[in-house]
């Protein structure tokens, strides 16, 4: 039986990048990026 941990993690990596992205973009924020965004969340914390 094979396994695809690593593979369904980087699809939900992707998706939540994609998904933070759109939430920057609605928000009307443009002064960094989704990781940059992340980051700064987790700093803010």
């Amino acid at each position: 039986m094979k396994t695809y941990g690593g593979f369904l993690i980087s699809q939900i990596r992707q998706l939540s990048g994609r998904t933070f992205e759109k939430i920057l973009k609605e928000k009307g924020i443009d002064a960094f990026n989704g990781p940059q965004g992340r980051i700064l969340y987790v700093l803010w914390e």
